[in-house]
């Protein structure tokens, strides 16, 4: 049961692909790893005989640098908060030497991140990578554990017409380990193109962070007004949220506009007076 998703860029050189899947086979439950999944996942401990009572709750996906797949060892952090901007900190995982095989790796977390899934209905992750910048939070979807073992039960439980009718559908179903699952031969995830973009702007004329985009470009166009332009540019059907932080030195945002031509946000308000603010974007793209 797939129950999350992540980020795809850092600081432009480390991408992330994001896909989200699951199946429940045979008791137990299979993360559907579609190639560059990143997800949060409850991953059973048990097989046939039964759904465990204490799953574990593992953050996977896949890791590339310059285009090609990462090997080795990372450190990996990952955050759970309440808030996709500030807001409190549930829970943290630290991890040291995290294996890579191929850009894909796995991090079990600690059960506080297992119970704010559980209690949480709105949860925003955060991950870290060795020593670059975190990526941008991420909305966390998550369904409760015990709907799908429910589901489970009842499908062990099955007779007659019913039993013979999942067993069809279990004898077209294909669990390759450490490879994308198949139904009928095909590949059962398709490879989401979701990509995330942010960056941080802090009054000052520069740019405290640009993760995703290849360049950001700051032109002041009146009293106490700023235009942000990007490369690669937005376009109109992408999704970009800003939020004033609490921290730093800017004016309040008063304007953000999404044009064929590109991306810009403009902060400042017409007087030019200052506030002790700062602003972060993210946008979604597919």
């Amino acid at each position: 049961m797939t129950v999350g998703l992540g980020v795809p860029k850092l600081g432009g050189k480390a991408r992330w692909s994001v896909g989200i899947g699951g199946l429940v086979k045979a008791g137990r439950i299979v993360v559907v790893g579609a190639l560059g999944a990143l997800a949060l996942a409850w991953v059973s401990r048990g097989a046939a005989d039964g759904i465990p009572e204490d799953p574990t709750l593992f953050y996977a996906g896949v890791l590339e640098e310059a285009g090609a797949p990462v090997d080795g060892v990372r450190n990996v952090r990952v955050r759970l908060f309440d808030d996709p901007m500030t807001g409190t900190e549930l829970c943290v995982t630290s991890a040291s030497g995290v294996a890579f095989d191929e850009g894909r790796f796995r991090v079990p977390l600690v059960e506080a991140c297992a119970d704010a899934v559980r209690d949480e209905p709105d949860l925003w992750v955060e991950l870290e990578v060795g020593t670059d910048a975190p990526f941008p939070r991420t909305k966390l979807g998550a369904v409760p554990y015990a709907l799908e073992a429910e589901s489970a039960d009842v499908a062990r439980g099955a007779e007659g017409a019913l039993a013979a009718r999942l067993s069809g559908v279990e004898g077209r179903v294909t669990v390759n380990e450490g490879a994308i699952d198949e139904v009928d031969g095909r590949v059962a995830a398709l490879e989401s193109r979701v990509v995330v973009r942010g960056f941080c702007f802090d009054g000052g004329g520069g740019l405290s962070s640009s993760p995703g985009f290849a360049s950001l470009s700051v032109d002041r166009t009146g009293t106490g007004t700023y235009a942000i332009s990007s490369s690669p540019s937005v376009s109109t059907g992408d999704s970009c949220t800003c939020s004033v932080q609490t921290s730093g030195r800017l004016a309040r945002v008063v304007l953000v506009e999404l044009d064929s031509g590109g991306f810009f946000v403009r902060v400042g308000d017409s007087n030019g007076a200052a506030h002790d603010e700062a602003v972060c974007c993210t946008c979604v793209s597919e």
